[in-house]
């Protein structure tokens, strides 16, 4: 089975279940909450299924690992995910903007698709391992013009979140 990339967003969503932190997420909804955290928790014991993550640079773990609390659920799957060898690593080269390292993506003429220069790691990476980006909120991935990006690259997003329920996200105050 293919790797998976996972957007920051569906860890801290599937997090807040169990954390003992306060964690910030747009979902309230128990029943996202318990549906994010399902999918993570079937990640998790899934030996197969792998997470995908960049090298040398490690910029998607460094976001991880800014974004998550030290003791959240989303934290220790990706501990597991390590200690069991189910990571897939993938080479990618980096460019400086300023003191931010960002993922070159595999056709520069497509630059203009992903305005999100923190979201490039998580398109070179999936590119790299032919592998899927998993989204719960983030609505940058089914805009009309990143989407259009993504399709050219054959990078495939699961949306673990129906369209109206990230509609409404973005409505909230």
């Amino acid at each position: 089975m293919p790797g998976e990339v996972i957007d920051t967003n569906v860890l801290r969503v599937a997090s807040v279940l169990e954390s003992t932190e306060a964690i910030e997420t747009p979902v309230t909804d128990k029943d996202v909450l318990h549906r994010v955290f399902e999918w993570l928790k079937d990640f998790r014991q899934d030996r197969d299924r792998r997470l995908v993550m960049d090298h040398p640079e490690r910029t998607i773990w460094k976001e991880y690992d800014r974004n998550l609390p030290r003791e959240s659920y989303g934290r220790r799957v990706m501990v597991d995910k390590f200690t069991t060898g189910s990571v897939e690593f993938v080479s990618l080269t980096y460019w400086s903007n300023g003191s931010e390292r960002v993922a070159h993506l595999p056709d520069p003429k497509l630059d203009d698709h992903f305005h999100d220069l923190g979201d490039r790691k998580m398109i070179a990476a999936a590119y790299g391992a032919s592998a899927p980006i998993v989204n719960a909120t983030d609505g940058d991935w089914s805009e009309p013009h990143t989407a259009a990006g993504l399709r050219a690259l054959g990078i495939e997003v699961i949306q673990l979140l129906t369209e109206p329920e990230r509609r409404a996200l973005r409505k909230r105050p």
